[in-house]
């Protein structure tokens, strides 16, 4: 119940961005692709012949008269694969987007080769692991990427050259990701001389059914570490120019070899045409990658927070520099041994925004197998956190069925976060130090810690600009500093703004924000407690400049109830705050009486102008607090009325285990809880 409070909260807040996604999906251009596949010798109609997008889970499968039919939604170069028990397959590039492609397939039948089936073992262990090193990108495994029938591909060895072939798909299980996956191999060949190898083959991808939600978790999660590091990713980031926003930094690999990191202009390399770019690069590049859930942009964290904005502001975005790096934030260890690094060769390709291309690109990996099937997602892979402004070929929606469980994956890749800024007072002077402390929690379990480590406090003027920023690192398990405010800046109503980078991606709805004043240098603002008068306030400034005392000698009091109520009839706990009126805690004693004068309770601050008075209010009945300060100005405040109707929350410790209740008057009108004094409580171990 209590997730799908959580989760019908979360979709009721976001519901617009949902309804913009699935509509963006339902409404982009699509293309139909539909033919027949009969038997080249005779002419008859193949039934259960599969047919499929390679590199996607678009598929289908041929009917009793060979037709078949399917639709590849959005625009963008794709590869048919065709494939029947007994036959060989067929591979047909469409290059040209069209609304309609009309294919029919004549399949030959498969005639084995005797020579390679019946040869003796020239191969030896090694080469079959290398060979699944290659196409998975790692060793297979029952706990990662599982082949369920390796002994359908056979080897051949002769002249140091290794190579295999399979007469029909290899089925893998990717354990991690949670994928079927159907690999059509072509070619494979292993140059032993100069360790060069060549292969090609296209997959074709299942989702797996989850057994429970722990594991649709831990898919979603898996898919998007993945798809983070992932070529498609880079591809479809280079189309829309976003290569820098989306973590990827591409440099000059001589300059990277001597631990310089020379940002490449993406004009120099990148050319739109229409609904495709060309890549081109004539020299040698280096593509590195960093993960966002592990550290900011490399290409932008060393810079000052001016300079950031300056270039944020300019229509090409960060330019092309060397960047002599002081290694404050990480070290030279993290920025040139990233999580992936790879070389890309003179290459030329042409890009469509699904990440597809054309062309060869040419590279060379240096820590990683990148174009492993261990590292490989399906083309129509939904990435919810990315930008769809473009119109990506093989977006393709789930469902509304599906929608929670892509939420629950964004959460647990991209953890949403909430924020509160406790500030030392609400009032200051131009000059003065904002000193500050950050709490920071999940936004939907409310826990600590969360993932980020670094808060950004602003300063916006009345104008909504930007007065000053500070960058607090997160120390001893706390975020706290201070905000300098400029010596000279104009008296008003000022915006206290914080956030973290992972409120960035929800936008500033989400930051915290709180308001202040901010006075001249030399008159102190003033709590005003009705808004009687401009002339009297007026006539309070003039006595304060000539007695600034004035304004610490006076105090007030402000009362907060356990839960935000007082409920008639119940024993309740208030916390009260004593503050001077420039903003400063305030010490204070006395005593809480009844409206006849009968004395409660002795009370008296304890910390910082705050303290805590617990009584039973009875209903209709007046309290009051008759208190002095230091210099022994006597007042006397109202506590809140109780309330006949009104739910208290209340929270009590012991013995390590946190107690929660609800406590409401004997005549509160039953809840949901139950009602009835206190009845209720829920206990939480911590």
């Amino acid at each position: 119940m209590t997730k799908k409070i959580i989760l019908f909260a979360f979709l009721m807040k976001n519901i617009f961005i949902i309804l913009l996604l699935i509509a963006a999906q339902t409404v982009m251009s699509q293309q139909m692709v539909s033919g027949r596949i009969t038997d080249a010798t005779d002419g008859t109609p193949i039934q259960g012949a599969s047919i499929f997008v390679a590199n996607t889970s678009i598929g289908t499968a041929s009917d009793g008269s060979g037709n078949y039919s399917f639709t590849v939604p959005g625009r963008g170069s794709f590869e048919i694969v065709v494939s029947h028990v007994g036959y060989l397959a067929v591979f047909h590039k469409m290059e040209n987007p069209h609304d309609f492609h009309q294919y029919n397939v004549e399949l030959e039948i498969n005639e084995l080769d005797e020579i390679v089936i019946k040869a003796a073992l020239t191969y030896k262990k090694s080469d079959v692991n290398l060979f699944w090193r290659t196409i998975l990108g790692e060793r297979p495994s029952k706990n990662g990427i599982e082949v369920l029938n390796p002994e359908k591909v056979y080897f051949y060895k002769r002249d140091n050259i290794l190579k295999a072939s399979c007469q029909e798909p290899v089925e893998i299980i990717n354990h991690r990701t949670g994928y079927y996956i159907q690999y059509m191999l072509q070619s494979f060949e292993y140059d032993y001389r100069d360790r060069q190898h060549t292969f090609y083959g296209m997959p074709y991808f299942e989702k797996l059914i989850p057994q429970n939600s722990r594991q649709t978790n831990r898919w979603g999660k898996n898919r998007q570490e993945v798809y983070d590091i992932s070529i498609n990713r880079f591809l479809k980031a280079l189309f829309r120019k976003q290569i820098y926003e989306e973590g990827f930094v591409l440099a000059d690999n001589t300059q990277f070899m001597k631990e310089k990191l020379a940002l490449v202009p993406l004009q120099d390399v990148l050319q739109i045409e229409g609904d495709r770019a060309l890549f081109h690069n004539v020299d040698p590049l280096i593509l590195l990658s960093y993960s966002k859930s592990v550290t900011p942009l490399i290409a932008d964290i060393y810079l000052t927070n001016e300079r950031r904005e300056e270039l944020k502001m300019q229509p090409g975005g960060l330019p092309s520099y060397i960047y002599d790096y002081s290694f404050d934030h990480m070290s030279k260890e993290d920025v040139f041994n990233p999580p992936f690094r790879m070389e890309i060769l003179p290459s030329q390709i042409m890009v469509f925004p699904d990440g597809s291309y054309n062309g060869l690109l040419k590279t060379k990996e240096v820590n990683k197998y990148l174009f492993g099937l261990a590292s490989m997602l399906p083309l129509d892979y939904v990435n919810i956190n990315e930008d769809i402004s473009y119109d990506p070929p093989f977006a393709q929606s789930d469902g509304i069925e599906n929608v929670e469980e892509n939420i629950i994956a964004q959460l647990e890749v991209y953890p949403q976060e909430k924020i509160h800024l406790h500030t030392d007072r609400d009032f200051y002077v131009s000059g003065e130090k904002i000193w500050f402390k950050a709490y920071i929690v999940d936004a939907v379990s409310h826990q600590y810690p969360t993932p980020s480590q670094y808060v950004y406090v602003e300063l916006i003027s009345p104008a909504d600009t930007l007065v000053s920023r500070v960058m607090i690192r997160q120390e001893d398990d706390m975020f706290y500093g201070h905000l300098p405010i400029p010596a000279v800046l104009a008296e008003g109503d000022y915006t206290l703004c914080a956030y973290t980078r992972y409120m960035e991606n929800l936008g500033d709805d989400y930051f915290f924000k709180k308001n202040i004043r901010i006075g001249s240098k030399g008159i102190h603002p003033l709590v005003s407690g009705n808004a009687e008068s401009d002339v009297a306030g007026r006539y309070a400034e003039q006595r304060n400049r000539e007695n600034p005392a004035n304004l610490r000698h006076d105090y007030d009091v402000t009362f907060y109830p356990e839960g935000g109520n007082l409920p008639a009839g119940i024993f309740s706990k208030v916390a009260f705050k004593a503050l001077n009126k420039i903003g400063y805690p305030a010490t204070i004693s006395g005593t809480l009486m009844d409206e006849t004068g009968t004395s409660i309770t002795s009370v008296k601050t304890l910390y910082a102008g705050m303290g805590m008075l617990g009584y039973q209010p009875e209903a209709g009945k007046r309290y009051y607090l008759q208190c002095t300060d230091e210099t022994g100005l006597e007042k006397r405040f109202e506590l809140p009325q109780a309330n006949l109707q009104a739910y208290a929350l209340t929270a009590s410790s012991n013995n390590n285990n946190l107690y929660v209740g609800v406590q409401c008057s004997a005549q509160t009108p039953l809840s949901p809880f139950g009602g009835g004094q206190g009845e209720v409580s829920k206990r939480i171990l911590c």
